[in-house]
């Protein structure tokens, strides 16, 4: 940044001097209840509520998820919670914890449906902001059609109907050893 121009390099060195590393949340399990109670009283008295409590099970699932989103993931939680829950008591019920769309480095659990068949319906993956959620679909997909074709590129690219270099393009672009691929379809 500073060589862009964008930032002052004065101004890094100001603050540069004394650096503070926070760890993710999901890293930091014993801050999630009390964040969350912040939170829970934040928006409440902004909605003119008494503050609910989270249930000792509710506690116990936000400590558990991984929070991929972070604190602003936390935060939306315990608001959409917060409006969700008519008593004074939030259930685990309430806290939109979505597992379902959290995606491991191994896209195990990415499921046949839910991977693009074809690269015109893999466009809007590759188009957007490369994010825990789009690398995912998008490594799955390559592999899924690699291996269907055998660990060939060419056969893979007329399949899907992409250019082959494109397809060779996007496997190096997401880190896929063809070399493995074609060694795992033998």
């Amino acid at each position: 940044m500073i060589i862009e121009g964008s930032f002052r390099e004065d101004l890094y060195y100001r603050i540069a001097c004394f650096p503070v590393e926070v760890p993710p949340l999901r890293e930091r399990s014993g801050d999630i209840s009390l964040i969350a109670n912040h939170f829970l009283d934040l928006f409440a008295k902004e909605m003119g509520r008494k503050c609910p409590v989270l249930n000792s099970a509710a506690h116990a699932a936000l400590s558990a998820y991984s929070f991929p989103g972070n604190i602003r993931e936390l935060k939306n939680i315990i608001e959409h919670a917060l409006i969700k829950s008519k008593g004074p008591i939030i259930q685990p019920s309430e806290l939109s914890l979505n597992n379902k769309n959290e995606f491991s480095r191994d896209n195990s659990n990415i499921d046949a449906h839910h991977c693009p068949q074809t690269y015109q319906e893999l466009g809007h993956h590759l188009t957007r902001e490369k994010n825990r959620v789009a690398i995912p679909i998008v490594r799955k997909a390559l592999i899924n059609w690699l291996t269907k074709s055998g660990g060939n590129v060419s056969k893979a690219a007329q399949t899907v109907d992409v250019n082959h270099s494109r397809l060779y393009q996007l496997a190096e672009e997401y880190k896929l050893d063809l070399r493995q691929i074609r060694k795992e379809c033998q």
